[in-house]
């Protein structure tokens, strides 16, 4: 449901990446443009221009749709938060989306799927369907994407990412402790040429009093894989 607290703590601006990335998720849902329209109470045609990100359309459109669709997360991760107001980002790109994107220095990315990037429906994000490990992590290796995105075609005000460190520690958090499985499609060995497991291992040791005993065993058995 669209609150007024909703409403205040997103930006309101909407654009051309809002637009395909609302389409995005749509499609990812197995939602039509006509189920959106009924649910949400507006035209065909307003649905068509909000996902081509039409700025003539009303804000509050823009917020129906999401609100369908389960994605009024969205308007948050591209918010225009910035580091120096002492903001913690509500959302963050992270897992596998992460690890597309280049890593610190000169690190290439840990995979190689970019293409995904380009498809905002595809995202991993955390606090939208990885568990967010800010509680735990605060900050700790997020970094601003914003420039690394719009080379990939994805213009927003502000995204942010974590670090590939941080992002394998989503995942751990995510699937070892929360789900209570193995992290699907990546091992450890596919992505130790890039990833600094060490430091991965130190947050889990020094997080350890805050994860229990047998998610700590999977996450463990994941890194020695």
């Amino acid at each position: 449901m669209i609150t007024a607290e909703i409403e205040e703590s997103v930006s309101h601006k909407a654009d051309e990446s809002c637009g395909r990335a609302l389409a995005g998720i749509r499609r990812l849902r197995g939602r039509t443009g006509a189920d959106v329209a009924r649910e949400s109470g507006l035209s065909r045609r307003t649905i068509t221009k909000v996902e081509q990100g039409d700025d003539s359309v009303a804000f509050r459109s823009y917020l129906k749709v999401a609100d369908v669709i389960g994605a009024t997360w969205l308007f948050r991760l591209f918010d225009d938060t910035r580091a120096d107001a002492g903001l913690i980002p509500a959302y963050y790109l992270t897992g596998a989306s992460a690890l597309c994107l280049p890593g610190r220095g000169d690190h290439p990315p840990a995979l190689w799927y970019t293409h995904r990037l380009s498809n905002p429906g595809s995202w991993q994000i955390a606090g939208a369907g990885i568990t967010s490990s800010i509680n735990l992590l605060g900050v700790n290796g997020l970094w601003d994407a914003t420039s690394s995105m719009a080379s990939l075609g994805v213009k927003v005000h502000r995204i942010w990412a974590a670090s590939h460190e941080r992002a394998i520690f989503d995942l751990l958090y995510h699937f070892c402790e929360v789900s209570g499985k193995p992290i699907p499609n990546i091992q450890a060995s596919d992505i130790d040429d890039v990833v600094s497991l060490g430091d991965v291992s130190t947050w889990m040791e020094q997080l350890s009093p805050f994860i229990s005993a047998p998610g700590l065993r999977r996450m463990r058995a994941w890194m020695e894989s």
